[in-house]
């Protein structure tokens, strides 16, 4: 079986990017590629098309943003500031999004491939009908973030915070849960059909387990 996550990271060759400015004219599209973005801000820019192809980005501010049609394809992101974005069916593929504050951004119908989100605050952003395909979230915090209805497959979440996370009538397959806390899971955890899940997680989970089924849990009085 093949490991579960992220499998191709971006391609990237530092010696071939070239610094350059984002500074794109509002409600126009942008296209950048082989580039590297340093501590550029475009908070709060409307845009109807986006592309980044093969960059590095650090300290981008993006928030408020609403980009249509964005790919980002073949980048490398740290400290990105997306917070409060609407970024609906953008497209992710072979990216790296490191120590990035992603709260209340909108990604619902995007589509993310071979995707990694390392230390990562995810708080309320919804995910909602997005497909995920080869994804890792690692010791990220994703309070009540809405991924309902979403297909996600190959995907791994290692050390976050999931309270509150919603997977109400999500679709999973090779979903790896392990090493999460799934205790204040909310929405309905039918969804979770697919996942791994350990033992201690399995106890956890007993709770959410039973409303969800109907069953009455009652302790006969000792006699």
């Amino acid at each position: 079986m093949p490991p579960i996550g992220r499998d191709n990271p971006p391609d990237l060759a530092p010696a071939h990017l070239g610094a350059v400015e984002l500074d794109p004219e509002p409600g126009e599209g942008f296209e950048i590629e082989d580039a590297e973005i340093v501590g550029a801000d475009i908070a709060g820019t409307e845009a109807r098309s986006g592309r980044i192809n093969h960059a590095k980005m650090v300290g981008l501010r993006a928030a408020a943003t609403v980009l249509r049609d964005l790919w980002l394809v073949d980048v490398a992101a740290e400290a990105l500031d997306a917070s409060n974005g609407d970024w609906r069916g953008a497209l992710l593929r072979r990216a790296e999004l490191r120590g990035s504050r992603l709260t209340g951004l909108a990604l619902n119908e995007a589509e993310l491939t071979d995707v990694l989100l390392h230390d990562c605050k995810l708080d309320y952003a919804n995910l909602r009908g997005a497909a995920l395909s080869r994804v890792t979230f690692s010791d990220c915090v994703l309070l009540d973030t809405d991924f309902g209805g979403a297909k996600l497959v190959s995907v791994r979440f290692e050390g976050c915070v999931l309270e509150g996370t919603d997977f109400s009538r999500a679709e999973m397959t090779d979903v790896d849960l392990r090493g999460s806390d799934l205790s204040q899971l909310g929405g309905d955890v039918a969804g979770l059909r697919g996942a791994i899940v350990d033992s201690a997680q399995l106890i956890d989970l007993a709770h959410h387990l039973a409303a969800a089924t109907g069953l009455r849990v009652e302790d006969r009085d000792a006699d």
